[in-house]
């Protein structure tokens, strides 16, 4: 095993997608395998890769999206809402306590909901609990709870997103969360090939469906939250969203089908883990860690923890490591760029 780190920051059918650029058929294609647990920020980079090669969003879907950003700040202050609860802080008056009930009964499960739920009454609760101290400390302490890492985007966005004449930025549609299902795949040309980026979804539901796009891959992106080191998984609420990934990395790297190809690791959300490892320690998950809890020292122990759930030789493949935040376009765009002269190179010496 080898790692190099870089510096630079039926039914199932119905619902798969292919998004290409023009391209000419005749080109090589090079399959890149989108992969990583969920909330990893898979599909962020995937939007990013649409948005960089396939011209970006129409106006059709941007304001499709708007109901989708509706859905994310309400089910962002609910749970707020019921963090606040189980951390058994009060709100000071009846006010506050009515706002809260308001908001928490509010359904957002289903985006076809919220042109009926969406109006300037739920945008006033939303903004006057989001000021308030009880639900302020409540944010403080959301690695207990299962908060998107939008919500304080978007609560901070409240007064320009209730707009009416609202239609959502790039950046909004970057943020917003919705589970992917099925597979997408964008293609776009690199060179003399085209580049066929697959994603398919992170959750566990979803994970069976990653053995049929296993066939012919030519790279694997390998996709990893840097700010999941003390948060619990979705589906259970108890299982460490970290180990999961190193698990999962571990049996991906390890696959007989994958032996000798090569995986990028993407160490993402660096923005938020180099505000996040200031606060929270990196010991309470892995208490042999001994370094000082700064960036560097600390993304680097977590990148050795990744690389070393590689079985294989040197000789047979390299993990390219890079840590970047999926949010920035040029630091994802230059990531992707580095994908042809990694398979050249890797072929050149697997020949």
């Amino acid at each position: 095993m080898g790692s190099c780190f870089s510096d630079q920051n039926g039914e199932d059918s119905q619902r798969d997608t292919k998004i290409s650029a023009p391209i000419q058929t005749e080109s090589k294609i090079l399959k890149v395998l989108l992969l990583g647990a969920g909330e990893s920020g898979k599909s962020t980079i995937f939007k990013q890769m649409k948005i960089i090669h396939d011209k970006g969003f129409t106006d059709s879907e941007l304001k499709d999206f708007r109901y989708v950003v509706f859905a994310n700040v309400i089910k962002g202050m609910k749970t707020l809402v019921e963090s606040a609860s189980n951390l058994n802080l009060t709100f000071n008056d009846e006010e506050t306590k009515d706002r809260a009930t308001r908001v928490f009964e509010v359904e957002d499960d289903f985006i076809m909901y919220m042109q009926r739920v969406w109006n300037d009454e739920l945008c006033d609760d939303i903004q006057a609990l989001w000021r308030d101290p009880v639900i302020q400390a409540a944010f403080d302490k959301r690695s207990h709870t299962q908060l998107d890492d939008s919500t304080e985007y978007y609560l901070n966005s409240l007064e320009r997103i209730r707009k009416p004449d609202y239609i959502p930025t790039e950046e909004d549609v970057l943020w917003a969360r919705v589970k992917t299902t099925g597979i997408i795949e964008v293609r776009y040309p690199y060179g003399d090939k085209v580049v066929s980026l697959v994603d398919v979804g992170g959750q566990r539901n979803e994970r069976k469906k990653w053995i049929n796009c296993f066939v012919d891959v030519d790279i694997v992106v390998f996709v990893v939250s840097l700010i999941d080191y003390n948060l619990k998984c979705y589906e259970d609420g108890e299982k460490n969203r970290m180990s999961e990934s190193l698990e999962l990395f571990e049996k991906t790297v390890n696959s007989a089908i994958f032996s000798k190809t090569p995986v990028l690791l993407l160490l993402n959300k660096t923005d938020l883990f180099k505000h996040k490892i200031k606060r929270e320690s990196l010991k309470t998950t892995f208490p042999e860690y001994d370094g000082p809890e700064e960036y560097d020292p600390a993304l680097k122990y977590i990148n050795n923890k990744f690389t070393s759930m590689d079985k294989s030789t040197k000789q047979e493949r390299t993990i390219y490591t890079y840590p970047i935040c999926a949010m920035q376009k040029e630091v994802v765009q230059e990531t992707f760029d580095n994908i042809g002269a990694v398979y050249s190179k890797f072929t050149s010496v697997h020949k």
